[in-house]
């Protein structure tokens, strides 16, 4: 048996077809004829590569599936954006579904469980791989990155607008606070996060050029052991700016545990998370966050699915408006 990773363009090469033809009779599209298809199962077979045609077959009406993905179910802005886009999507007349990966990346293997489902459009929480384009592409389906990517600009992304966040971050700690030391505590391998820390700091040096401006890793595991965030914290006055609102409930959970009542000991001390958890999840923390319309956001991803559902090449970036949500202080 040759190898499981074929790509569609080698049947297609065999065959003389083209690649969306290939892709569209291994998906039992009805344009594709009943001589065609058995050709390009046979020679899929041949290869190695073969989609659950029976679980393709499951899916009997017209309607649009579209798959959501995520590699962490314990994430709350995932969880909610989730609900919102799955709702939105059922009452634009789709189907959908959550497919899971333990993979930092959306690869080839999770596409091709998109495709045994047949998925028309994926909506990724976690990053694309470059080989996990082309392969979704080959089987015509739309994707969409809620974020920045790392990799070309193939496909259609959402997100919020980092540096507009960053800028009223900063601004909010400068001037409200009369702050000059900040931190910044994020993700060194997330494009949204980069910019967010080059915004954050490009804004605080513009006004303050003598303005102290650091940047720390985040690690859930190890984060209080490996730096010591207290050298930081212990100058009293100090502003910090964190990657999201679960890394800032986390560092408070800690600092909290090692020093009870946290804010109280040190209210020079200011916080500025992202995405405003707090004004939709019943019982989280009240905190200073940069905020976004979740409503319109995914509203924005519907409407790309609906646009490249029309259109094959439809490829958009949008960014979403933020604003400032200051903490109700008690």
């Amino acid at each position: 048996m040759k190898n499981k990773n074929v790509r569609l363009k080698e049947i297609a090469l065999d065959l003389k077809l083209s690649i969306n033809t290939v892709s569209r009779a291994l998906r039992d599209c009805n344009d594709v004829s009943k001589e065609t298809k058995e050709k390009v199962i046979q020679k899929a077979i041949e290869y190695g590569y073969m989609p659950n045609i029976i679980a393709q077959s499951l899916k009997n009406d017209d309607k649009k599936c579209i798959a959501i993905i995520t590699n962490n179910f314990k994430n709350l802005l995932f969880n909610t954006l989730s609900e919102i886009c799955g709702k939105l999507f059922i009452k634009a007349g789709y189907d959908f579904t959550i497919i899971y990966t333990q993979k930092t990346k959306v690869d080839v293997d999770c596409i091709k469980r998109c495709i045994s489902q047949r998925v028309d459009g994926i909506l990724a929480f976690c990053d694309f791989d470059k080989e996990s384009v082309e392969f979704a592409k080959y089987n015509n389906i739309a994707l969409v990155f809620s974020g920045i990517s790392l990799i070309n600009n193939s496909f259609s992304k959402v997100h919020t607008d980092d540096e507009g966040g960053a800028y009223l971050a900063a601004n909010y700690l400068m001037n409200y606070h009369k702050l000059d030391n900040f931190l910044y505590i994020g993700f060194y391998g997330n494009k949204n996060s980069r910019i967010r820390f080059d915004s954050f700091k490009k804004t605080i040096l513009k006004q303050k050029p003598k303005a102290k401006v650091d940047y720390l890793e985040y690690d859930s595991n190890t984060f209080l052991s490996k730096v010591n965030i207290m050298d930081y914290i212990l100058e009293d006055k100090l502003g910090i700016f964190v990657f999201n609102d679960e890394v800032v409930y986390d560092l408070l959970e800690k600092l909290n545990l090692k020093y009870p009542n946290f804010r109280k000991v040190f209210p020079g001390v200011h916080i500025v998370g992202f995405d405003c958890l707090s004004s939709r999840i019943k019982g989280l923390i009240d905190i200073t966050s940069i905020d976004y319309d979740y409503d319109e956001y995914c509203n924005a991803i519907l409407e790309v699915f609906k646009k490249s559902f029309e259109d094959e090449n439809y490829m958009v970036n949008i960014p979403i408006k933020t604003s400032l949500h200051q903490r109700i202080y008690f």
